[in-house]
């Protein structure tokens, strides 16, 4: 062969070897990102921060107070008094029945008395027809009172149930009416309030 045309061969060789080994692993440049979006990455991220948890509606929900009027009798049965109660409640339909079961508590005062037995439970209120229907335990039936005491116990019901807008209430034993519950006073009618002022106020 000629050495003319070998020399070009080698060198050609070399030429190409060299430019092997000088090819090198290039990473693409990172572009910077523009500055609307910085803008938007900083607005996302105030928006997550200023994100608060969402509270306990159960926990942070307030209750409903309104302060009524109780009565009560003396221990002696001899006259009733007033008495002002704050009564609480989750909503305002449900003070009506809040404060018929603290009545049914009794009285603070050492001077006053509870006419309700504690075992008697508070079954069902409603209203309906413009009446306040009030059913009771037959554990209700058990009250000693007498006339004077079954007189007082059915207007200390009418006169709490007066202040929530019902002229008359008509009381009943687990949902039916009673001809007298104790046997003194005809309970099968709606009951209407006395005048309320003829009572005193006791602190």
């Amino acid at each position: 062969m000629n050495k003319h045309i070998l020399l070009t061969l080698m060198l050609a060789i070399v030429m190409v070897f060299a430019a092997g080994c000088g090819v090198k692993n290039v990473t693409p440049p990172v572009s910077e990102p523009t500055e609307s979006e910085q803008s938007a990455a900083t607005d996302q991220g105030a928006v997550e921060n200023d994100i608060a948890p969402v509270p306990d509606s159960t926990e942070n929900a307030a209750m409903v107070k309104e302060t009524y009027t109780f009565f009560f009798a003396d221990k002696e049965l001899m006259g009733m008094y007033r008495v002002a109660q704050e009564v609480e409640a989750a909503t305002k339909e449900d003070l009506p029945l809040a404060a018929l079961k603290l009545w049914m508590k009794g009285p603070d005062n050492e001077k006053l008395s509870n006419l309700i037995p504690p075992e008697v439970v508070v079954e069902s209120l409603e209203f309906k027809d413009g009446l306040a229907y009030v059913s009771f335990s037959s554990e209700l039936k058990n009250a000693n009172l007498g006339s004077t005491g079954e007189l007082y116990f059915i207007d200390q019901i009418a006169q709490l149930m007066k202040q929530f807008g019902y002229d008359q209430t008509q009381i009943l034993i687990e949902g039916q009416m009673e001809e007298s519950i104790l046997g003194h006073v005809t309970t099968n009618i709606p009951i209407s309030p006395t005048d309320p002022e003829q009572y005193e106020w006791l602190e």
